[in-house]
């Protein structure tokens, strides 16, 4: 074989090799720009599902958390009480010592020792209540306002009333209403009003 075909050879070979490593080389660049193009293109499309599923989530919790339910189990006496609990929509503003953001709690219990009662429990503050005057203001949906008679908590907690009568009518109301407004008085404050959403409420306790 001469030196001609040799070299030749030789220089067949070499642009094979050089072609070779500039396709290993260019390759992975052009999967790079692939990848890089698909990771800058999915984010808007998956962050635009997540914003869609948190507002269809949110506006589900709306719906459905307006009551909590809750069981609490004497072990010893093998009995139980049963809870409804609705928080208000808005707070209201006490000033000093108490605050602001203050929101209202409606408490049904159904309870083996103390029967069935409703609770008004204020987050701080003092609810008031007298000899003389110890009530609520309650309106339903459209309806007129009642005055509902209420007491204090044995315990002595400032925080929380009882109503005092008109228990089994009371939850009546509510079962056949969407909304609340009750207005309470708070110790050297005066009156504030709180709004519920009492749609929904799964209670046939009494």
């Amino acid at each position: 074989m001469s030196k001609i075909v040799k070299w030749g050879l030789y220089f067949l070979v070499f642009l094979v090799v050089v072609s070779f490593i500039r396709g290993c080389f260019s390759q992975p660049e052009s999967v790079e720009l692939i990848n890089s193009k698909q990771v800058s293109e999915q984010p808007t499309t998956s962050s635009a599902n997540i914003q869609d599923n948190s507002q269809a989530v949110a506006s589900e919790d709306l719906e459905t958390a307006n009551w909590v339910y809750d069981e609490s189990v004497d072990e010893m006496r093998g009995e139980s009480s049963y809870f409804a609990t609705n928080a208000s929509l808005n707070t209201v503003d006490l000033g000093f010592p108490y605050g602001t953001d203050i929101s209202l709690n409606i408490i049904l219990r159904s309870d083996p020792k103390n029967g069935n009662d409703i609770m008004f429990i204020a987050d701080r503050g003092q609810l008031f209540c007298s000899y003389r005057d110890c009530s609520i203001a309650a309106k339903f949906d459209d309806g007129d306002v009642q005055t509902y008679e209420a007491s204090e908590a044995e315990a002595g907690s400032s925080e929380v009333l009882f109503l005092s009568n008109n228990v089994s009518s009371f939850a009546k109301k509510i079962h056949q209403s969407s909304r609340l407004m009750i207005e309470v008085n708070f110790y050297d404050h005066g009156a504030e009003q709180f709004k519920f959403d009492v749609s929904g409420l799964e209670w046939s306790r009494f």
